[in-house]
């Protein structure tokens, strides 16, 4: 992502606002992009045509920041632009939590905080987030980014990945599924989604009860959690943090884990009620469940919790 160039497609107010939240990232905007001919320059940069965008800048990417985001979107999809990979709306740039320190769905982040305080209050630690969703929305590793952190996100959802290379470039974001073994797998999903699964069965109870059907079934590479551990986790790196929401495979991939190699200090994992078998099979690898929210699960490592 450092090679890109960034172009801002809009010249009003929100591009002003999207142009300073840039600057704090230290991104550098190549220039701006209006429809109306007669404007030559914004914010001190030229604003240039579409066409001379597309025809000299290989490695544009292009935010759009108007409220025309449709009408502009098809004119970028007609010249064979794709969203995600090669624009976007502004939107998805500006965190809307960015004057806040929760990100989490329900608070996760800040009880992970308060336990790792308690294990070591000055580790800058190491992540693995399984079913990362989005860069910091409903995201239980996004605070600790911020303070330092890197890990490991995966994220089947294909138009993801852009934004997990955009938001944290500092991690290793994996467009893939985590499984038990090696497999291709159907991959439904939905137009939201958190909604998103593998899980055949979570998809009719879904249609029966919520009258809720997937928009697109994708086959997704699916590994095990040793392979991902063995090829991107630096040798002798302890994992501070596993998180897994998968809508319904946790199982999956809490096997494919081994356990001698690998014992997370904190796993933070989907559950709204505790007495199941998955929360059994963690406690049964020397974990003490120690918090829980609505619908997660805070274990700690036997060991480090007294």
């Amino acid at each position: 992502m450092e090679n890109k160039q960034w172009f801002i497609y809009g010249t009003g107010s929100f591009a002003q606002k999207l142009t300073t939240l840039m600057e704090k990232r230290e991104m550098t905007i190549a220039g701006y992009i209006d429809s109306n001919p007669n404007i030559k320059e914004f914010e001190g940069k030229e604003v240039i045509p579409l066409q001379q965008v597309l025809a000299h800048f290989e490695h544009r990417y292009i935010i759009i920041a108007s409220s025309y985001y449709a009408e502009i979107a098809r004119t970028l999809a007609e010249h064979g632009l794709s969203e995600y990979k090669d624009y976007c709306q502004g939107d998805s740039f500006i965190d809307d939590f960015h004057a806040h320190t929760v990100y989490s769905q329900y608070g996760e982040d800040i009880l992970i905080e308060s336990v790792m305080y308690q294990i070591d209050k000055d580790k800058t630690g190491f992540f693995i987030d399984i079913g990362a969703y989005h860069p910091y929305k409903f995201s239980n590793t996004y605070l600790f980014y911020k303070k330092g952190w890197n890990g490991i996100n995966v994220e089947p959802t294909p138009h993801k990945a852009q934004l997990f290379e955009i938001f944290r470039p500092r991690d290793i974001n994996l467009s893939i599924g985590i499984s038990n073994s090696y497999t291709e797998k159907t991959f439904y999903i939905y137009d939201e989604n958190a909604y998103n699964t593998v899980t055949k069965e979570l998809v009719d109870e879904r249609k029966h009860e919520l009258n809720l059907s997937p928009r697109e079934e994708l086959i997704i590479q699916f590994q095990p959690m040793n392979q991902i551990i063995s090829q991107y986790v630096p040798e002798g790196k302890q994992v501070d943090l596993l998180t897994i929401d998968v809508e319904g495979s946790e199982m999956e991939v809490l096997s494919s884990i081994d356990w001698e190699q690998t014992k997370p200090s904190i796993i933070a994992i989907e559950m709204f009620d505790t007495e199941n078998e998955i929360a059994h099979y963690i406690v049964n690898k020397e974990y003490k469940l120690v918090a829980k929210t609505i619908g997660t699960a805070i274990f700690v490592r036997s060991e480090l919790w007294n």
